[in-house]
């Protein structure tokens, strides 16, 4: 998945990160690829979204529209978490 529009969040201190193309990720797949995953651990999950947490401690919501938010965090960190995140997505088609 390719993301390429990274804004500041405008309710939140952090990035929002929006995919180049529309899609549904299927949240149950993305689970047991992310329960095997190093870089994020799942806090909290529901039908429409997971709050995750990353190795360094950042918060993270992801949502099946591919839509992302990373709270506390300078550009560079967003994306790095941006690129992993992406990756794990390509795992899920």
């Amino acid at each position: 998945m390719k993301y390429s529009v990274i804004q500041k969040c405008k309710k939140q201190t952090g990035y929002e990160a929006l995919p180049d193309e529309q899609i549904k990720v299927d949240l149950e797949k993305l689970k047991k690829i992310l329960v095997e995953d190093e870089y994020f651990k799942i806090l909290r999950e529901t039908k429409v979204v997971f709050i995750l947490e990353t190795k360094k401690g950042k918060k993270v919501s992801f949502f099946p529209s591919g839509k992302i938010l990373i709270y506390r965090v300078e550009e560079e960190e967003a994306q790095e978490v941006v690129k992993k995140m992406s990756l794990l997505i390509n795992k899920t088609v």
